[in-house]
């Protein structure tokens, strides 16, 4: 896709003025067609103005709305502002549904409905969750609608920040689950990881795994993992709720994923962000900051192999925690490597969705960043 298929405006300034300020900016570069536009807003800006100013002065024929904590403009982390995203590619189609909340039947019928047109393999599906939609939820809909399905990508929130983690959808608000498929581009994607394992390697020998609940590792409490490798600091770790600064690394069929813990239970069981099975291996893993400087160009070369698109970054919430002051640094370098060639937009949230293409497997994490090119 080349720049002149797309293009992207930031605002800063407040309320209906910074939505008047973006929508105009993309007049000027599209000043008769507005095909699909693509918003990311902090909870600065209320839904409902948003759409009452773009469908006055830009008419779109498809809106799709985020609202996010933070959001990434170009080498910028952006905490309150707008951006709008126009895409006017004749060969783009999307396929789009929403709910506002349901369980695992209501939300497999919203995945069908969004994919009823497009075919598997020349589509490419993308899913926002609120707070109010359960991701296990949500995982297992989407084994049941899509089965082996490989090009799916997304992010979502376990918590509610200001609003509600609102989200737009043509003319529709709501607090649920969007979910919609887009066909006639071509897109890649890299996931930006930077953890390195740290003490023995650990197994997991008694698990539920469709509660996302370990219950012991090497036969005792799961929570002994931890107690074993912080001694003293202990306490202090579970008093802070560190969880997130130390995820655990998990092993499966040669690849290592991140498992974010969300808590521990009076037993001694972890419950965690993602499936979990009985026998899998693993460590205590550890953020690597080098990673930034030395091996971040080497992660986005397959974006920057294919020379100019959109880059869409949707970010996790725990890594710029961890990360603090090297989240900026690691946005700017990520602008400086890819270059003027790539426009980067994008949005943070507690948690990240993407299939596995080797395994055909769904996977949820925090703590890594999911990079996806369009073109």
């Amino acid at each position: 896709m080349i720049k002149e298929q797309f293009a992207i405006a930031l605002s800063e300034r407040d309320k209906e003025a910074a939505i008047k300020e973006v929508s105009l900016k993309i007049k000027l570069i599209f000043p008769t067609r507005i095909d699909n536009l693509i918003i990311l807003f902090t909870p600065h800006y209320h839904p409902k103005n948003i759409l009452q100013s773009i469908n006055l002065t830009l008419r779109p024929k498809e809106i799709l709305g985020i609202e996010s904590p933070f959001l990434i403009f170009e080498n910028r982390l952006i905490q309150k502002g707008i951006i709008c995203c126009c895409i006017n590619n004749k060969n783009m189609k999307t396929y789009t549904s929403f709910i506002e909340t349901g369980g695992l039947e209501k939300i497999e019928s919203s995945i069908r409905a969004s994919i009823k047109g497009p075919k598997k393999k020349d589509s490419f599906n993308f899913s926002f969750l609120s707070h109010q939609i359960n991701p296990a939820d949500y995982i297992n809909a989407m084994r049941l609608s899509l089965g082996n399905f490989f090009n799916l990508f997304g992010s979502g929130y376990t918590n509610k920040y200001l609003s509600s983690n609102r989200q737009i959808l043509s003319n529709n608000i709501h607090q649920g689950l969007t979910t919609f498929a887009v066909e006639g581009i071509e897109m890649s994607s890299v996931k930006l990881n930077g953890y390195l394992p740290i003490g023995k390697p650990f197994t997991i020998t008694k698990a539920i795994p469709d509660k996302n609940v370990i219950i012991e590792i090497n036969n005792k409490p799961a929570i002994n993992i931890y107690k074993k490798y912080l001694g003293e600091k202990f306490d202090l770790f579970v008093k802070n709720n560190l969880f997130s600064f130390y995820p655990l690394g998990i092993k499966e069929y040669g690849i290592r994923r991140l498992l974010n813990i969300i808590h521990f239970l009076e037993d001694g069981s972890l419950t965690c962000l993602g499936k979990v099975n009985e026998n899998t291996h693993g460590n205590i893993m550890l953020f690597d900051s080098s990673f930034i400087i030395n091996d971040l160009e080497k992660a986005l070369a397959p974006i920057k192999n294919k020379n100019n698109g959109l880059v869409l970054i949707m970010n996790s919430l725990a890594r710029k925690n961890i990360l603090k002051d090297l989240a900026i640094e690691e946005i700017e370098l990520i602008k400086k490597i890819l270059g003027d060639n790539f426009n980067i937009i994008g949005l943070f949230s507690d948690y990240l969705i993407y299939s596995d293409s080797q395994e055909g497997r769904i996977n949820l994490e925090s703590g890594t960043s999911l990079i996806t090119l369009w073109q």
